[in-house]
């Protein structure tokens, strides 16, 4: 073990009493991993003989466990963290194997890449139940493995890493060294046109890996009860079996972000592990049951399939081309029935042949995927063939048609599965949970604005969409005259795209300033699916920004608990990224526990804003920046309220799912309906109830600003620190009290009085407490400015990930090669 010790670079070993020992020294250890031959690797590729699967990286054999290797340390709040760095130069990818696996109660294992721009799901205890966690890939050659646990449960933790997965190609990446495209250029992006008619069968089709260096491709399928079991169809040379199911790692939705590219997809849509239910060599099939269904928000569709054995007179194949992005490929001429790389026509054939294709192709990662015949249905899963761009050779697809009584016995026939009620249907149909009906984007709130008379701007252009099988009417209006659509009533067939424009009408004109809302109502009058009723505001008037808050001098707001103006450390993160280093502008935010996450079992607590003048306005709006990191609201909660008298709150927005921000982003929210003309409006901040299990880094909060229509009164977009340059005339509210008019602007608001006064500096900031590995760190500054030195050395992580982008809106504004002829 000392050899391995050395070779690994160990920077924590058990102590005397087992329990881990403090990690010494200045950065996470790494390990470090030969990297792959890629030359011999490639050559190895290329003669691989036919019917093997495709490999996409070279295993690493290795053995640890964090009792052996990597680092140890205490967060915050007692909880252990155990972190190792994984590297190998050049990777395109790499994935882990930890082949002996008990996660105890609490514990989260995550992995992320190592410019912080991938991170995965947490990794939690029922992920471990089978005794394995084969790891998601991560892009890049180095990645960061992160395992947090309660303290009392370090003794429980099993965790041994036996092999290290280096990727050279496939999966949309490629080794440093790796200098052909992709994918041949003749393949077609499912996001293409030509895909259009496809959707649904295109949100079936899927890309694997498995035991952490082999891919294949694949598809949902529908069975008879249609009660979205998750049975997903591949090919049986693929390999996936009873011996490696749970290894199996299921990517959706991995295809271009636009056509023609051919890449920039994300693997981020992903489903871990797989139970063997059947397969049969002969017709190459194999079934099996992933663990977990799909996140509705993958919009996975279950693919229809046919098993009477009928010629196709059009097929699509719908594949990832060397496991890359999603591809479509037509075949006009229609199917024959042949055994398996045979051109003889045979009507008890075992494969489906595509004579040539005439739009794209398949390669090498393309197998196990679904072949449909003209009716949207799957008559077999990808053996191989020859086809490439250039040429004009064949595919066989194993029959469906075989698959389903297949060699007659359990474990060897699909219809024990996809028809257990033995209703003998010889044909269903794919099922889109997620499609049905109207199908009306962008769901979101409608804003026009313009001048008392216009011309008005905004508006939106809305794609309408017949997501169902049988077509369908539907009609446009709206609850009041002042607004104008480009279609009243139209009917649409199955599939069919109409573009809607909503603008303002003839009436808006004559409006008098002010803030108007209605509602535009989109009525599926066949069926009633789908319908949509979006909310709609007029602004006539131009907002002006009334008062603002850029944090450079405390705001003087109150704040319970662990609320706290300055500069945040940077710290937390046990879950998700951390908290940020300084705010959007400036040095200083407000925020929850600057120094790292929130508590476990934390009360709701509260950051309120002084009671702010809003007489006279119209269309107030709040515009913020937010840095939060929450876990899903059934567990813990973070909330925005607001109220015009101090006791009874309205919720403007609270967390449903997770929040992992990690960047600064801009929120938008509209106040029109609670704050206009009102004189006494509090916003606030609300950071708990939490559980015992999960934190996340909270809230951070900063350049706070409420714009309405009405001339401002001398409000200054102030920290409190700068002169005013408004002379106002109606005297506001002091962001201390709330109650002195033409007070000193020290607390952080302004003199609306008179001219502002001068503000104090902002508050000195602390110094940064000691991390647990002895690394003393000064975040303390002079005036609220962090030390250039108050950044933890040691940490592995070189950023956070790229912000998800997007504005929050609320309120009214809520609704958001030609080559070898060889099999695949």
């Amino acid at each position: 073990m000392s050899a391995l010790a050395s070779l690994l670079g160990l920077a924590a070993l058990l102590s005397a009493s087992g329990a881990p020992a403090r990690a010494q020294g200045p950065a996470v250890p790494l390990l470090s991993v030969p990297p792959v031959d890629l030359r011999a690797r490639l050559a190895e590729d290329a003669a691989q003989p036919p019917g093997r699967p495709y490999r996409f990286a070279e295993p690493k054999a290795v053995d640890l466990s964090p009792a052996t290797a990597g680092w140890w340390d205490t967060l915050p709040d007692g909880r252990r963290r155990w972190r190792l760095r994984v590297g190998s130069a050049g990777a395109a990818s790499l994935n882990l194997a930890f082949t002996e696996a008990d996660l105890p109660k609490g514990a989260t294992l995550t992995l992320s890449s190592a410019d912080g721009s991938w991170r995965s799901k947490p990794i939690t205890r029922a992920r471990s139940a089978s005794g394995q966690v084969w790891t998601p890939i991560v892009p890049g050659d180095e990645l960061l493995v992160e395992l947090v646990l309660p303290a009392a449960q370090v003794p429980a933790l099993k965790l041994r890493l036996t092999q290290v997965n280096v990727g050279y190609r496939g999966f949309g990446l490629r080794a440093a060294e790796l200098p052909a495209p992709p994918a041949g250029s003749c393949n077609v992006d499912t996001v293409c046109p030509e895909g259009d008619e496809w959707e649904e069968e295109i949100h079936a089709a899927a890309v694997y890996a498995y035991e952490g260096y082999l891919a294949c491709s694949g598809a949902m399928i529908n069975n008879t009860a249609q009660d979205g079991t998750p049975y997903f169809l591949t090919a049986n040379h693929c390999g996936v079996s009873t011996r490696n199911d749970d290894s199996v790692v299921v990517y959706w939705n991995f295809e271009s972000p636009t056509c023609g590219r051919l890449g920039g997809g994300s693997l981020d849509e992903y489903t871990e592990g797989a139970t063997y239910l059947a397969g049969w060599s002969t017709s190459d099939f194999t079934l099996i049951e992933l663990d977990s269904i799909p996140d509705p928000d993958f919009e996975v569709s279950y693919a229809g399939w046919d098993r009477s054995g009928d010629d196709a007179t059009l097929a699509v194949g719908i594949h990832h081309p060397n496991t890359d992005e999603k591809a479509i490929s037509f075949e006009e001429d229609g199917t024959t029935r042949t055994e398996d790389y045979s051109d003889r026509t045979s009507s008890s054939g075992s494969h489906v042949r595509i004579g040539d294709w005439d739009l794209g192709t398949t390669e090498g990662g393309s197998s196990g995927s679904p072949l449909f015949n003209q009716d949207h249905r799957v008559i077999g899963q990808l053996t191989g063939g020859y086809a490439a761009c250039g040429n004009n050779e064949s595919d066989w697809y194993g029959s469906f048609a075989l698959n389903w009584d297949g060699s007659g016995r359990s474990g060897g026939r699909v219809s024990d599965y996809l028809d257990a009620a033995g209703t003998g249907a010889e044909v269903v149909d794919t099922w889109s949970p997620w499609s049905t009906g109207l199908d009306v984007s962008p769901l979101s709130a409608i804003v026009i604005e313009g001048p008392a008379g216009g011309p008005f701007t905004g508006g939106a252009t809305l794609s309408v969409r017949n997501r169902g099988t049988s077509p369908l009417s539907y009609t446009v209006s709206a609850a009041d005259p002042y607004l104008s659509f480009s279609v009243t009533s139209a009917s649409l067939s199955a599939g069919e795209v109409d573009s809607l424009t909503v603008s303002a009408g003839a009436g808006a004109a004559a409006l008098s300033e002010g803030v108007y809302a209605t509602t535009l109502f989109i009525t599926n009058t066949t069926d009633g699916a789908g319908n949509a009723e979006l909310p709609v505001q007029v602004l006539v008037g131009e907002r002006q920004l009334q008062v603002g808050w850029d944090m450079s001098a405390d705001p003087g707001w109150t704040a319970d608990g662990d609320w706290a103006w300055g500069v945040p450390a940077g710290r937390g993160g046990s879950t998700g990224v951390a908290d940020p280093e300084r705010g959007h502008t400036g040095a200083e935010v407000y925020g929850y526990n600057l120094a790292g996450d929130y508590d476990s079992n934390l009360r709701a607590t509260h950051l309120t804003t002084a009671p702010i003048d809003l007489s006279g306005r119209v269309g107030t709006q709040l515009r913020f920046w937010r840095w939060l990191g929450v876990e899903e609201g059934e567990y813990d909660n973070a909330s925005l309220s607001i109220s015009t008298d101090g006791r009874t709150w309205a919720t403007l927005w609270e967390n449903t799912g997770a929040v992992d921000d990690g960047g600064w982003e801009l929120q938008e929210i509209d106040l029109s309906a609670y704050a206009d003309d009102e004189a006494s409006v509090q916003l606030r901040w609300t950071m708990g109830a939490t559980d015992r299990d999960v934190e996340y880094c909270g809230w951070n909060i900063d350049d706070v600003e409420i714009w309405a229509i009405g001339e401002p009164t001398g409000a200054e977009t102030g920290s409190g620190g700068d002169d005013s340059t408004t002379d106002g005339t109606d005297g506001t509210t002091d962001g201390a009290d709330g109650t002195t008019d033409g007070a000193d602007g020290a607390d952080g608001t302004v003199d609306s009085g008179g001219d502002g006064a001068d503000g104090g500096d902002g508050a000195d900031g602390a110094d940064g407490a000691e991390p647990d590995d002895g690394l003393a760190t000064d975040s303390g500054g002079v005036n609220g400015l962090s030390d250039s030195e108050g950044k933890v050395s040691g940490c592995a992580c070189s950023g956070a990930p790229a912000p998800r982008g997007g504005l929050l809106a609320l309120g009214l504004g809520l609704l958001g090669l030609v080559g070898l002829r060889r099999r695949r």
